[in-house]
């Protein structure tokens, strides 16, 4: 390949990930497009390489209809077929390679700019969104923003909506109140007072729903801030002689939507002016939604007059999620990033978190972070000794320090016991004559480990493995050996194993 094709296939695929930034999130773009590269091209299809396995399978499941559009747009044709091929060569410092961090650093600053050039012709608060030009939680968006002069709003967040909220026994009065305003705003129930502790997902069901009334109604205004944000954005009028326009401007929005109202306390003229606020909005029929971290009766100091008025509608809380939704909450998130975690792990996590599903995100995290960073499959071994920190050394259900990799593995009788677990085959079944795969598969794994981190000889292990002669055994090692180059999650499996048998350090 020529060096100025080579230099035109690159910029093509570079102007396709520029297309596909306007379709998708900015994390999920920067994680499952991260060196990749336009490997062929012909009149009518793409070949794209992916570098690993985890990549490959999502862009595959969730993108590749849109890959496909944004091609067929940049090219200027009615339909481009992208074939995916798994490139495990690829890398950052690859020439082929487009930098999509860069992309995205790129496509933030021209938005800024143009959000930056438009807001200075803004005469009132725009409809449509939250901030004109500007989705919200899109690669552009900035935390904050202002919609007119002396009101901000911090943007809601894409990834928060009312599909992707599990639904458990603790949530479904919350989750039905506000499914409801979603469809009906200022009518349904209002103001809607929901409470409970942190991180049991208010903030998520908030948002959702502030994000669902923009998507049915998109010229809604709408507003989101923290008590705080409200406090000084009052302390700031008051400073600059402008309290009346920030009584006008906050009154005309449609829905206001404000997190941890606890935080009004023992600040009296902020309070009164909420007051004001709130008595304009719902007469007027505007939506509004309240969170706090307790009921609207243990607000002891805040006036009696606003916590009589948080009583005016519903008030729904918010506890910590069963263990069946705790299950169900992992494998939602698992899926979102792509990650395989086998029941067995996710009970055990499940089983073991007790405070909030922020804990269980923080758990989830690190578990991706063995499988990305470690190239380990996580296993209830290796997620223990997170939880138990987590857990300030507290026993937990399903494992003990005893069952920890202790000593190095150092006899073929551990590495099957080992195996038979992992793999749910039996020990039996691996020293035995049968052909199935997932046995076959256990047996060869047993005989790569023997021979790689036991250095033993194949006549040896074959010995030890039922009397297999010495070519068998090189026959398995070579193809485990072959599996783990070809295959990332398969690597990770064997890896894992090897942490277990205390081989591989952890």
């Amino acid at each position: 390949m020529s060096d100025v094709f080579a230099a035109e296939q690159k910029e093509l695929w570079k102007n396709i990930l520029l297309a596909l930034t306007e379709t998708i999130p900015a994390s999920y773009f920067l994680t499952w497009f991260k060196n990749t590269a336009l490997l062929e091209r012909t009149e009518d299809s793409l070949v794209v390489g992916v570098p690993t396995l985890m990549s490959f399978n999502n862009i595959a499941d969730k993108y590749l209809g849109q890959l496909q559009d944004c091609a067929a747009s940049v090219l200027g044709t009615d339909v481009v077929q992208v074939q995916l091929r798994l490139d495990g060569t690829l890398h950052p410092h690859d020439a082929r390679v487009v930098d999509v961090a860069e992309i995205v650093r790129q496509k933030t600053a021209k938005a800024k700019k143009e959000a930056k050039a438009k807001a200075k012709d803004q005469a009132g608060i725009g409809t449509g969104s939250l901030v004109q030009g500007v989705a919200p939680d899109s690669p552009s968006s900035p935390k904050e923003v202002t919609l007119i002069e002396g009101i901000s709003s911090k943007l809601l967040s894409a990834k928060y909506s009312l599909e992707n909220f599990v639904v458990g026994q603790s949530t479904q009065l919350a989750f039905a109140a506000l499914s409801a305003v979603a469809k009906a705003p200022g009518d349904s129930y209002n103001p809607v007072f929901i409470y409970g502790g942190v991180g049991l997902g208010k903030t998520h069901l908030i948002q959702a729903t502030g994000n669902a009334i923009l998507t049915r109604f998109p010229r809604k205004k709408i507003v989101y801030v923290t008590s705080e944000t409200f406090t000084n954005e009052l302390i700031s009028a008051i400073g600059n002689h402008k309290t009346d326009q920030l009584r006008k401007k906050y009154r005309s929005i449609d829905v206001l939507i404000i997190d941890d109202v606890q935080f009004l306390a023992n600040k009296a003229q902020t309070q009164v002016e909420f007051f004001h606020t709130f008595n304009e909005l719902y007469d007027e029929k505007k939506q509004i939604i309240l969170s706090s971290d307790r009921p609207p009766s243990e607000l002891t100091q805040l006036e009696d007059r606003l916590r009589s008025r948080f009583e005016w509608g519903i008030i729904v809380d918010v506890q910590f999620p069963d263990f069946e939704t705790r299950c169900a909450i992992l494998q939602m998130k698992c899926k979102a990033r792509g990650l395989l975690l086998s029941p067995e792990v996710i009970e055990f996590i499940a089983h073991n978190v007790h405070s909030s599903i922020r804990e269980l995100e923080g758990i989830l995290n690190q578990a991706v972070a063995q499988y990305e960073l470690e190239h380990i499959t996580p296993t209830v071994n290796s997620i223990g000794p997170i939880l138990m920190r987590h857990n300030s050394g507290r026993k937990l259900a399903g494992f003990s320090e005893s069952s920890r990799p202790g000593v190095r593995a150092s006899s073929i009788e551990e590495i099957i016991t080992a195996v038979s677990a992992f793999y749910k085959v039996s020990s039996n079944d691996i020293l035995g004559e049968s052909r199935k795969k997932e046995i076959s598969l256990a047996r060869q794994v047993v005989m790569y480990i023997a021979k790689n981190d036991l250095d033993m000889t194949f006549e040896r292990i074959g010995e030890l493995m039922g009397g297999r002669i010495h070519s068998t055994v090189i026959h398995s090692c070579t193809k485990i050996q072959k599996a783990m180059k070809k295959d990332e999650h398969f690597r990770r499996d064997i890896n894992s194993l090897r942490q277990e048998l205390g081989i591989l350090s952890s």
